[in-house]
């Protein structure tokens, strides 16, 4: 497994974005993803690292 994050800001944007990916290194495929404002994940580790988890295991909503 690996995760992968980085942050990205266009210019005159608000907040920059953070972009976090989990993947799978035997097969390359991308297991999660998941887009934030940065500033929403919090001010400390703790609960940034809360948020992503909770982001990256939310389950997938059903496609008719």
């Amino acid at each position: 497994m690996a995760y992968v994050a980085f942050w990205f800001s266009e210019p005159g944007a608000a907040a920059p974005l953070y972009y976090a990916r989990l993947a799978d290194t035997r097969t390359g495929g991308i297991l999660a993803a998941a887009t934030v404002a940065l500033d929403s994940l919090g001010s400390t580790l703790r609960p940034r690292v809360d948020s992503l988890v909770s982001l990256l295991t939310a389950p997938l909503p059903l496609t008719p």
